[in-house]
C-alpha cells in the first residue's frame, strides 16, 4: 500500500499505483485489483453493536462521576 502520498506529486502517485492520471485504470486491470484488493468498505465487528456504541459514554467513570 501507498503510505504519505500527500508527500508526493500527483504524477508519482500515479507511476506507483500503475495508473494514469488521464484515463486511470482499465476494465480490465480494475476487477483484476477488486479480486485482489477485494471491496473498499468497513466491516464492522460484533463489538460494535450500535446499543453498545450508544451505552459506552455512560459506562466511562469520569462520566458516571460527574452525572
Amino acid at each position: 500500500m501507498l503510505q504519505n502520498a500527500f508527500t508526493l506529486t500527483s504524477q508519482k502517485v500515479a507511476k506507483k499505483l500503475e495508473s494514469g492520471l488521464n484515463k486511470g485504470l482499465s476494465n480490465k486491470e480494475a476487477a483484476k485489483r477488486l479480486l485482489k484488493y477485494k471491496d473498499n468498505e468497513i466491516l464492522i465487528k460484533e463489538s460494535q453493536i450500535k446499543w453498545k456504541i450508544l451505552i459506552s459514554p455512560f459506562l466511562d467513570t469520569i462520566i458516571t462521576t460527574l452525572l
